[in-house]
């Protein structure tokens, strides 16, 4: 991404100005289009609020919870309100109080709970009769952790899947399993795609002593491992 498309360097990452809502294999984009236009939001781990800008601008009313308060202080331009806290200890339900919204955004942040299940739980009262919670999460089962771990590495990074502030790790059948647990059914499931690198794979592979075939990649199609990220919209369950 060009240099003047960033808004400022915060903690060692370029901070995006604006969410381009037309490349469709981002998980951002995702989780926006999924947001109802002129709907009341709210966004746990807003941060400087680039996701909250583009859903200010589609009409939404955002409230955002960030528990850095220098990250909330640059949110505050696109969101109503900002509750700085550490969704852990549950306080920050105190200050939204009986109020109600059509879409809660959970955007990279269930990786991050001790018991995203049972924060899910949580959220349940906080959505009017037909809201729903939008999220994605990495799939730790995509091909290039696979790779790592048939070399019997498992070696966390500072971002993507092996972020080291991950916590839980899904799958896609772990997802939904959650979901189902926590009476939320799933209405909508896509996944941003990062395809297989063959060369990698087979170069990989090869310093094992094994073998690339067809029939490993085709393996890799068949079972998800394309999926770098999942995102998913559901509703709460009678």
């Amino acid at each position: 991404m060009a240099a003047e498309n960033f808004e400022f360097l915060y903690k060692g990452k370029n901070i995006p100005l604006a969410i381009d809502l037309d490349d469709l294999n981002d998980p951002r984009t995702k989780m926006i289009l999924l947001t109802r236009a002129n709907a009341k939001v709210l966004e746990f781990g807003c941060n400087t609020g680039f996701c909250s800008k583009a859903l200010a601008d589609r009409g939404c009313e955002v409230t955002g919870i960030e528990i850095d308060p220098v990250a909330a202080e640059h949110a505050r331009r696109f969101c109503k309100k900002v509750i700085v806290a550490d969704i852990e200890n549950g306080k920050f339900q105190d200050q939204i109080g009986s109020e109600k919204f059509d879409n809660i955004l959970l955007g990279g942040f269930l990786e991050h709970l001790k018991s995203p299940g049972d924060f899910l739980r949580r959220m349940r009262p906080l959505l009017e009769d037909a809201g729903s919670v939008i999220l994605y999460v990495p799939n730790i089962a995509h091909w290039s952790t696979r790779i790592e771990l048939l070399e019997g590495r498992f070696d966390y990074q500072l971002t993507g899947i092996l972020d080291s502030t991950h916590l839980v790790h899904f799958t896609k059948a772990g997802l939904l399993k959650m979901l189902e647990e926590s009476r939320f059914g799933v209405i909508h499931l896509d996944s941003v795609v990062v395809p297989i690198d063959v060369e990698k794979v087979r170069d990989n592979l090869l310093a094992m002593g094994l073998s690339c075939d067809r029939e490993i990649v085709n393996y890799f199609k068949s079972t998800d491992a394309e999926s770098y990220i999942y995102v998913a919209e559901a509703k709460p369950l009678e």
